[in-house]
């Protein structure tokens, strides 16, 4: 072997010892074929989507509720009505008593608010009017009485018209007959029952029966006075 062939196999057996260490460190790199035909995405293919979440989200701890057709809030009734009013008068002086029934008129006007739904609170004022009476042929008229306090009215199912209602208070009033006239002062109850009709969103409009006791007294006479009226009604509440 001459020494130009010496010469060219130790360059080559040189450039093969320095190539080894990387063609090593690119086989253990490069992934086989298996996994390149795993992993690659068929030719025309699009990435896969991303999934729809059907999820629903938990309702609020507080639901909003609903604040059309419930009663609730501001409290404002007025009614009007007609019936009966029934009095027991006393004369004082003459020491002599007699009964009489006269056609009424009432009025009543409440105002209040709710401290919850269906129930109302707050005051007002309820007033019966008799026209003419004849206490055994003592005629007489007209008994004016107002009764004025606190009350509460309460509809059971917020959502509907079904209500009942009391108010308690002082009462004052005038009566006038052929022999005495006398202002009057005491105190006494009423209580309604009825229903609304919903008119809007605030608003019903309905009946109530009404009935109310008192007993009024004054320097001359003194009263003992129940009447029951029917009664029309607006709400606004």
């Amino acid at each position: 072997m001459t020494t130009s062939n010496i010469t060219g196999f130790l360059s080559l057996l040189l450039v093969t010892t320095l190539s080894l260490p990387a063609f090593a460190e690119d086989l253990v790199a490069r992934p086989s074929d298996n996994e390149t035909q795993e992993n690659a995405t068929p030719a025309g293919d699009s990435p896969p989507a991303p999934r729809m979440d059907l999820s629903v989200a938990p309702p609020p701890s507080n639901p909003l509720e609903r604040s059309d057709y419930v009663h609730n809030g501001f409290y404002l009734r007025i009614n009007v009505g007609a019936g009966i009013l029934n009095t027991t008068l006393r004369d004082t002086k003459a020491d002599r008593s007699a009964n009489a029934t006269s056609f009424a008129l009432g009025t009543d006007l409440l105002v209040g608010g709710s401290p919850s739904a269906g129930f109302a609170l707050g005051g007002g004022v309820v007033t019966d009017m008799g026209f003419t009476y004849d206490f055994d042929g003592n005629r007489g008229g007209p008994l004016i009485q107002g009764l004025v306090g606190p009350f509460f009215d309460a509809h059971p199912n917020n959502k509907d018209g079904w209500h009942l209602g009391v108010l308690l208070g002082g009462a004052g009033g005038s009566i006038s007959t052929d022999a005495l006239s006398s202002g009057l002062f005491g105190g006494g109850a009423t209580a309604w029952g009825g229903y609304d009709i919903w008119a809007a969103p605030e608003w019903s409009v309905g009946f109530n029966l009404r009935i109310m006791g008192s007993y009024l007294a004054g320097t001359d006479a003194s009263t003992t006075n129940f009447s029951s009226h029917l009664m029309i009604t607006v709400l606004n509440h």
